[in-house]
C-alpha cells in the first residue's frame, strides 16, 4: 500500500513541468456518505451507500420481451446421457447474485427471467424449472440503478424507485413471499453455505430467503435439509464462489486475508471441503460448477484507472482503485497534466501485494477444477471467458462481438453483474460445458436472434 501512496505523491515532482496546478483534495478522511434511510435491504449496487454518486431517481417500465423469446421452439434436445435410468431430468440452481439474476445492482422480475439458469432450462426443455420471480405488480423488485449518462467518462447513477416490492422492516427485513415451488435457490450475497445455516437475523441473504415461503428455515431446521427432503433433483448449477469474491473485494481492508474470506476450506486444507456442497452432491448428482474471474475484468474496477493518475512507465505495481466518493472526486477535480497531491484511504486501493493475494487463479480456480473432476461436474471457466471479454477478443458463435467495458453490452450498470445479453453468453458457455462433459445435445442460444427478439439495446 505504501508503494502506491509514494507513487501518488510523486506526481508533484514528476509533473512539475506542467504549468497548471490543481488544489489538493482536502476532503475529510471520513468518506462514507449518509446511507438512504429508506433503503432497508442490504444494498446490491457497490455505490448504493454513496449518495454523492447518485443524481436522482427515475421510474422505469420493463423493456425486454422475455415471453416472446421463451415461447420459441428450441429444436432437438438429447439429454439421454444425463437422465440415465431416471425418467426425467430435474435441475436446481444454487449460488449468489449471478445465478439469482442480479443486474444493475438490483434483483427484479426482468433480471430474474434472464438469469442464465432460466435460459439454460429453456434450452434443455425443462418446463418445471421455476424461478422465484417477483410479482408482475412489483416488477422492479429491490429497485436498481442505471447510469445517469452511459457515455460519461466517470459514472453517476439514477435510482429506479417505482413498482418495487414492499419490504417489512425488521431483523431481518422481509420481502413478499414467492408461493411457487422454486428451483433456483440462489440469492444476492449468497453461496451454498447459507443453505446450511439456521435462520440468521444479520445475514444479508435472509431477506431473500424470506421470499421462499415453502422453505421455512429455523434454528432446528435449515434450508439445505428442506431441499434434500422435499426437492427431488439430479442436476445442479453451482455458482458458489462469485459473491464471496465480490464481498471480499468491496471490503478490501481484509484483502490480504482474502484466502480466508474467499473460501477458508481451500486455504486451510488445500481442497474444497464445504459440507453443503458435498451434501448437495451427496447422491452423485451431476452438474456444473464455475471458476471465478479476476476483478480486473470488471468495469467496476475500471471506472477509475491508476494509469490515468500516474505515468504508466513509473506504475510498476499493477494496482487498482476501488470506487468511492474520494476516488470519484479525484478524477473529476483534477485534469490530466495538472499537478496535485492526494491521500487515498486503504479501502480505495489494492496494491501489488494485495493483488497477488486476491488473484483467484493462483489458488482457488485450480481447486475448483479438482473438485469438479472428483464429483464428475462440468466446468464453466468464467475466468477465461471474462478475460476474453475484457481484452475485446470474445465473439459469439454466431458472430456477435462482446464488449466488456462500461459502455459495452455484456455488463450492467453495476459494473459487476451481466446484462440480459451477458446472461445469455454465460448460458451458452454453460450449455457448451454440459454438452462437452456429458455428451448431450442442447442447442445454443442464437445471440443474434435473442437480442432481436427480446428488444435488447446496448
Amino acid at each position: 500500500m505504501k508503494n502506491l501512496y509514494a507513487l501518488l505523491f510523486a506526481l508533484t515532482s514528476s509533473l512539475s513541468a506542467c504549468s497548471q496546478e490543481a488544489q489538493p483534495d482536502t476532503t475529510s478522511d471520513d468518506v462514507v456518505d449518509a446511507i438512504d434511510s429508506t433503503e432497508i435491504l442490504p444494498s446490491l449496487h457497490p455505490i448504493a451507500k454513496f449518495t454523492s454518486m447518485q443524481t436522482g431517481e427515475v421510474e422505469v417500465q420493463p423493456s425486454l420481451d422475455f415471453n416472446k423469446w421463451n415461447a420459441q421452439q428450441v429444436g432437438h434436445v438429447d439429454l439421454s446421457n444425463l437422465k440415465g435410468s431416471d425418467a426425467t431430468l430435474q435441475m436446481i440452481a444454487v449460488g449468489g447474485g449471478l445465478t439469482a439474476g442480479v443486474c444493475n445492482g438490483g434483483l427484479y422480475r426482468e433480471s430474474q427471467q434472464f438469469a442464465y439458469p432460466n435460459l439454460v432450462a429453456h434450452q434443455m426443455g425443462l418446463t418445471d424449472f421455476e424461478m422465484p420471480l417477483f410479482s408482475e405488480q412489483d416488477f422492479n423488485g429491490t429497485g436498481y440503478y442505471l447510469y445517469d449518462n452511459p457515455l460519461a467518462k466517470y459514472p453517476k447513477w439514477k435510482k429506479v424507485v417505482n413498482n418495487r416490492a414492499p419490504v417489512t422492516d425488521g431483523a431481518p427485513p422481509v420481502l413478499p413471499k414467492y408461493e411457487g415451488n422454486a428451483s433456483n435457490f440462489a440469492t444476492p450475497w449468497g453461496a451454498s453455505t447459507w443453505l446450511s445455516y439456521p435462520f440468521c437475523e444479520k445475514c444479508a441473504t435472509q431477506p431473500y430467503v424470506s421470499r421462499l415461503s415453502t422453505l421455512k428455515a429455523t434454528p432446528e431446521h435449515n434450508v439445505l435439509s428442506e431441499i434434500l427432503e422435499k426437492r427431488p433433483y439430479n442436476f445442479v448449477l453451482l455458482d458458489d464462489f462469485f459473491d464471496r469474491w465480490i464481498e471480499g473485494l468491496q471490503d478490501n481492508s481484509h484483502i490480504n486475508h482474502y484466502t480466508l474470506n474467499f473460501n477458508g476450506s481451500i486455504y486451510l486444507s488445500g481442497t474444497i471441503t464445504d459440507y453443503t456442497l458435498n451434501a448437495i452432491l451427496g447422491k452423485g448428482q451431476r452438474g456444473v460448477i464455475f471458476t471465478v474471474p479476476h476483478y480486473r475484468t470488471l468495469p467496476y474496477m475500471n471506472w477509475y484507472k491508476v494509469s490515468e493518475l500516474i505515468d504508466a512507465s513509473t506504475n510498476s505495481d499493477a494496482s487498482y482503485l476501488v470506487p468511492s466518493p474520494r476516488v470519484s472526486r479525484t478524477f473529476e477535480k483534477h485534469e490530466p497534466g495538472s499537478k496535485f497531491t492526494i491521500k487515498l484511504d486503504p479501502l480505495s486501493v489494492i496494491d501489488a501485494e494485495e493483488a497477488l493475494f486476491s488473484d483467484p487463479q493462483t489458488m482457488y480456480n485450480p481447486k475448483i477444477k479438482e473438485y469438479a473432476e472428483k464429483h464428475n461436474l462440468a466446468v464453466v471457466d468464467l475466468y477465461e471467458v471474462y478475460e476474453e471479454i475484457h481484452t475485446g477478443s470474445f465473439v459469439t458463435d454466431d458472430g456477435v462481438p462482446i464488449d466488456g467495458t462500461m459502455k459495452g453490452n455484456f455488463f450492467s450498470a453495476d459494473g459487476i453483474y451481466p446484462t440480459a445479453l451477458g446472461q445469455a453468453i454465460i448460458a451458452n458457455e454453460t450449455i457448451k460445458a454440459i454438452n462437452g462433459k456429458y455428451h448431450t445435445r442442447i442447442p445454443l442460444i442464437s445471440i443474434k436472434d435473442f437480442v432481436k427478439t427480446i428488444g435488447f439495446k446496448n
